[in-house]
């Protein structure tokens, strides 16, 4: 296959949109790269503060813990509160209305 030059030397060439292209995409690459070492920093930073937190307060974890079972029991017995008036009126009599007689 012969190789053909372009006509004019100012005329663009699959090879130089290719070249563009990939320097795109290593720029892109590159971004991206760094976008993932901040994420991964910041992520390393807070998990030592929250150790270090952790390790400042004796009895943090059991605290937290039980703060969320707290949490979780208010809910239920939330829910229970808004329950009751529907439990209780389902299970109150109900009255017929009554008829009246004809005079």
């Amino acid at each position: 296959m012969p190789f053909f030059l372009p006509d004019s030397p100012t005329e663009p060439t699959i090879v130089d949109a290719l070249m563009q292209r990939i320097a795109t995409l290593e720029a892109d690459n590159l971004r991206l790269r760094a976008a993932v070492i901040q994420r991964d920093s910041a992520l390393a930073f807070a998990r030592a503060d929250r150790q270090a937190l952790a390790e400042s307060l004796p009895g943090l974890p059991r605290r937290v813990e039980l703060a969320r079972h707290v949490d979780v029991l208010a809910e239920r017995v939330q829910s229970l509160l808004r329950e009751r008036p529907r439990r209780d009126a389902a299970s109150a009599p109900r009255q017929r209305p009554r008829l009246e007689a004809a005079p």
